[in-house]
């Protein structure tokens, strides 16, 4: 793991007098702002989640300091469940679809990171549930996996300096560079959002289930 002090040479000459406690923060604040804009991050979660028999609902937790920004794939006990809504289904079924039971062979997401299955699954899940997710790091992290810091390295020291450069009334403060960096950081953004796009029309490729 990166812990966050890794990107501080990038940072701290380009903004003198700056607290190392507050570039961290920006550096923290700057990868939340660009894995949430790029989506580039991308894990599937190691552990399947449980599924009981007459259970709807799961909901996708993490044992590591992430927030979920978007479900990609779902798999139960190892089908892939087709994405769908409830719209979808009130127009594919004329009954109560709410009602039936089976084997479930898609999901809707009505609430933010909850899974919801249909059918009704009418016994557990052998295996259970895997989930592939777009994750950004929580304002709990301390910093990045390897491979994740050394992909986007640039991006994040880049949109840290955006953001510091444009405190108001600072030793530091720099607005014309803080725009720069901002047009840079926008452009990073921009790259990875369209390499993650590029990846994912050529077919899923696993993250690295490998945490801090």
């Amino acid at each position: 793991m990166k812990l966050w002090s890794y990107w501080l040479p990038e940072v701290l000459p380009h903004v003198a007098g700056c607290p190392v406690l507050l570039a961290t923060h920006e550096l923290r604040r700057a990868a939340q702002a660009f894995f949430h804009a790029s989506r580039a991050w991308k894990l599937r979660i190691a552990t399947p989640f449980a599924v009981a028999g007459g259970q709807r609902t799961v909901t996708v937790t993490f044992t590591d300091p992430v927030e979920l920004e978007r479900i990609e794939n779902v798999w139960l006990d190892g089908q892939r469940l087709v994405p769908a809504t409830t719209i979808q289904l009130s127009e594919d079924y004329g009954d109560d679809w709410a009602a039936h039971t089976g084997s479930p062979s898609r999901y809707f997401l009505d609430t933010p990171g909850v899974v919801s299955l249909y059918p009704l699954p009418s016994t557990a899940a052998a295996t259970g549930l895997v989930v592939r997710a777009e994750v950004s790091p929580s304002d709990a992290s301390t910093g990045l996996p390897d491979d994740i810091a050394v992909a986007f390295r640039d991006a994040i020291h880049i949109g840290a300096k955006a953001r510091l450069m444009a405190y108001k009334g600072k030793p530091w403060t720099d607005l014309a560079l803080a725009g720069s960096y901002a047009e840079a950081f926008q452009a990073a953004v921009t790259k990875a959002k369209n390499s993650a796009s590029t990846v994912n029309s050529r077919g899923r490729v696993a993250s690295r289930p490998t945490w801090c």
